[in-house]
């Protein structure tokens, strides 16, 4: 009887209990993941990513002077900041998110611009791609976005209009289809 029970004993303590696999999910579009395309809204109607929204930079520009003929207006940042986060949370962008941003190609001066503002508005996690690598990934289709609410900036107000509205202008602004690149100096 003796052996039946340390045999019964050794065979059921010496078995490990059943461990679970904890696997890291490699899905890089998980809920908190934004898709941005800063491509043309001509180029985002003819074909985007289902669930990624189009970011266009004009949109966040406004006249500088409205009684101008069509020919002089000028258009500058919206110094509106809080405007701008309502704007960009209603897109579902948050300091909370990680934002993809896709251009025609990775380092399109579209993406390196909203990169700068975005980084500059307290949202850190921002990565440039293509929409070819990221239709690649997951054969293009996203969740939908959902709004955020806006958050405070941690910058003081001192810095802001410094780093924000006056680097906004040769940062964001600018128009760089006419031969000019983009300052990687000046705009960090």
């Amino acid at each position: 009887m003796k052996f039946i029970y340390l045999s019964f004993l050794l065979i059921f303590s010496c078995q490990q209990k059943m461990t679970k696999a904890i696997e890291e999910s490699a899905d890089v579009f998980a809920p908190r993941t934004v898709l941005i395309d800063t491509r043309s809204a001509l180029d985002f109607q003819s074909f985007h990513i289902q669930g990624s929204s189009n970011l266009l930079v004009e949109d966040f520009l406004i006249l500088k002077n409205p009684l101008a003929s069509v020919k002089n207006q000028k258009r500058s940042f919206d110094s509106n900041l809080i405007n701008v986060i309502e704007r960009l949370a209603s897109r579902g962008i948050h300091p909370n998110k990680r934002i993809y941003l896709m251009g025609d190609k990775k380092d399109s001066i579209e993406n390196k611009k909203w990169q700068w503002l975005l980084n500059n508005l307290d949202i850190k996690e921002v990565i440039l791609s293509s929409v070819d690598q990221i239709r690649k990934i997951k054969n293009g289709k996203f969740s939908e976005l959902a709004a955020e609410k806006p958050w405070a900036l941690s910058l003081s107000p001192v810095l802001q209009k410094e780093f924000i509205l006056n680097r906004a202008q040769i940062c964001f602004a600018q128009d760089y289809s006419k031969f000019k690149k983009w300052n990687d100096q000046f705009c960090k």
